[in-house]
C-alpha cells in the first residue's frame, strides 16, 4: 500500500514537472497592482489597470501596451491614441519608412478592389513607441480617448481614409461629412471653423498619419504632460542568454518580483482563432491548480470569444486572461519594459 502511494506521488510530481516550468516555490504570488507603489497608492491608476481596454480591429496593440507601461511609470493615464498618432506620424517623416509606405500603396493600387488611397499606418514596436515619446509631451486618456463603439475613433479613422480617397477621385468636397468625422475622432474638443478648414486642407494634401498627429497636438494644447526621459528595452527570447535554461521566463519573473510591469509579444494562433502578432501587459503571477500562471492584460475589451479556453482562462469583466508558464514560454517571442 505504501509503495503504491509513493509511486502515485512520484507520478503526480513527474506530471507536474512535465506541465510546468516553475515549481510552486518558484512561483510566488505577485500582482503589480498591489506591489508597485505608483499603482497601488493611486486609486485612479489602480482602476485604470483593472478596467478593460479595446483596440478593436486597429493594429495598435503596441501603442496600447506602451501607454500602459508609461502610465505605470509616471502615475498618469496616458492616451493610447496619442501614442499611436505620434509613432505613425514620425514613421512618415522618416524617408525610408515613407518610401516603404509609398511602395505598399503602389502594390495595393495594382490589386482591384483593395486599393486604399492613404491607409492609416498600423503595427509597430513597443520599445520604439516608448523611446519616441520619451522626453516629450503626451495627452492624457481623458482628453484624447480611443473608443471602439458606435462612430468613434476606429470607425472615424476608416471613414477619414474613404473621405480622402473619394474626394480626390471625384474632386467634390464634402465639408459637412468631414466635420462629422473629425468630431467623432476628437469628441473632447470643439473645433472652430478656421481649424476645421485647415484640417480639411491638410487631409487632402498631406499624409493622414502626419495630419492626425498635428491635430492631436492642437486638441491637447495646454493639457499635455511632460514625459521624463524613459528607455524602452526589448528582449528577444532567441537572443543570448535568454535562449537557454528558461532564462527568458526567469527574466520576466525577475521584473515581476520587482513590481515592474512588462509587455510580452506573442503569436495569436496558439491561444485564439485569429492570426498575427500581438502584445499585452503582464499584471500578475500566481500558482493556480498545480500550475504557475501569468495574468495578461489584453486590449480586446470585454470579450473572450476568439480565445481558446483550453489554453487560457479568460476574465471578461477585466479583459484579462491567465496562461500557464509553459504556454507563455511557447507563444511569446519577446518582452519589453522601461529601464
Amino acid at each position: 500500500m505504501k509503495v503504491s502511494f509513493l509511486l502515485f506521488l512520484i507520478f503526480k510530481l513527474s506530471l507536474a514537472m512535465a506541465n510546468n516550468i516553475f515549481s510552486e516555490k518558484e512561483c510566488k504570488d505577485i500582482d503589480i497592482r498591489e506591489q508597485n507603489p505608483i499603482i497601488s497608492q493611486n486609486p485612479e491608476i489602480k482602476k485604470y489597470f483593472t478596467k478593460a481596454k479595446n483596440q478593436g480591429s486597429m493594429g495598435w496593440c503596441f501603442a496600447f501596451t506602451a501607454a500602459d507601461l508609461i502610465t505605470a511609470s509616471i502615475g498618469k493615464p496616458i492616451s493610447s491614441l496619442h501614442m499611436s498618432l505620434i509613432y505613425n506620424g514620425e514613421e512618415m517623416s522618416d524617408s525610408m519608412s515613407y518610401l516603404r509606405y509609398k511602395y505598399d500603396l503602389l502594390e495595393k493600387k495594382l490589386l482591384p478592389g483593395k486599393y486604399k488611397f492613404d491607409e492609416i499606418a498600423t503595427g509597430g514596436f513597443v520599445n520604439e513607441a516608448i523611446n519616441r515619446a520619451s522626453g516629450g509631451y503626451l495627452c492624457l486618456e481623458e482628453n484624447l480617448p480611443f473608443s471602439y463603439e458606435d462612430d468613434n475613433t476606429y470607425f472615424a479613422l476608416r471613414k477619414l481614409e474613404d473621405f480622402k480617397q473619394k474626394t480626390l477621385e471625384s474632386n467634390q468636397d464634402n465639408a459637412e461629412y468631414l466635420c462629422e468625422i473629425v468630431k467623432n475622432l476628437f469628441p473632447k474638443h470643439t473645433f472652430n471653423k478656421k481649424e476645421l478648414l485647415r484640417i480639411g486642407e491638410d487631409v487632402l494634401r498631406r499624409n493622414l498619419n502626419s495630419v492626425l498627429k498635428d491635430a492631436a497636438k492642437r486638441v491637447c494644447a495646454g493639457k499635455m504632460i511632460k514625459i521624463p526621459k524613459l528607455i524602452g528595452v526589448r528582449i528577444e527570447k532567441d537572443s543570448h542568454p535568454y535562449n537557454k535554461n528558461y532564462n527568458y521566463l526567469k527574466a520576466i519573473n525577475n521584473l515581476l518580483d520587482q513590481g515592474k510591469p512588462l509587455a510580452v509579444g506573442y503569436e495569436l494562433e496558439q491561444i485564439s482563432s485569429t492570426e498575427g502578432s500581438h502584445s499585452s501587459i503582464i499584471l500578475a503571477r500566481k500558482w493556480i491548480n498545480g500550475s504557475c500562471k501569468y495574468l495578461v492584460r489584453n486590449s480586446w475589451g470585454n470579450s473572450c470569444g476568439v480565445l481558446i479556453s483550453k489554453v487560457v482562462d479568460c476574465n471578461k469583466e477585466t479583459g484579462t486572461f491567465w496562461i500557464k508558464d509553459k504556454d507563455l514560454n511557447e507563444i511569446s517571442s519577446s518582452f519589453n519594459y522601461i529601464k
